[in-house]
């Protein structure tokens, strides 16, 4: 059944609706190709120093779509609350320095930054470059406009 409008005021709240919904499911779908590469990228190996968590993979998350400004907006990030250090006795610890002492703020801010850009100079564990964020961006950017078009015509309204 098609919608209909008592006038403009009518039709620009039924636009809004349908692009919110759009929007939120693009997050969804940038979200879980972040994942994906996340996944391929840090998770495609098991390293013998170490126990995966898990942590970094389950701390994407992403925000509502919001509008501010006349532009829209939803923030796919990393949680840092998800991901914590774990202090082990008989091997590397997990998501903090050799002796523990590392904060939250200093494992909040470099972490991801580490494993997307690598660590190459490391003498302990050098590690190439991951590329996570900057392939899923790039594919939001290659994406976006279709991802855009077709999620419009699935609710309903069709664009050029």
């Amino acid at each position: 059944m098609s919608p209909n409008f008592r006038n403009t005021s009518d039709l620009g709240g039924y636009l809004k609706k349908q692009v919110e919904i759009t929007l939120k499911n693009i997050a969804n779908t940038a979200m879980e190709k972040l994942k994906e590469n996340v996944q391929n990228s840090v998770y495609g190996w098991q390293p013998e120093q170490y126990v995966r968590t898990g942590q970094v993979l389950n701390a994407i998350s992403r925000t509502s779509p919001t509008l501010s400004g006349g532009r829209y907006t939803s923030e796919i990030y990393f949680d840092a609350t998800k991901i914590q250090p774990i202090i082990h006795a008989d091997r590397w610890n997990t998501h903090a320095s050799f002796s523990g002492e590392w904060s939250m703020k200093d494992l909040n801010n470099n972490l991801i930054k580490w494993l997307e850009y690598g660590t190459p100079n490391n003498p302990y564990y050098a590690h190439e470059e991951a590329r996570f964020l900057r392939d899923t961006i790039e594919w939001i950017q290659i994406n976006y406009i279709e991802l855009f078009k077709k999620g419009l015509a699935e609710n309903g309204i069709v664009t050029k």
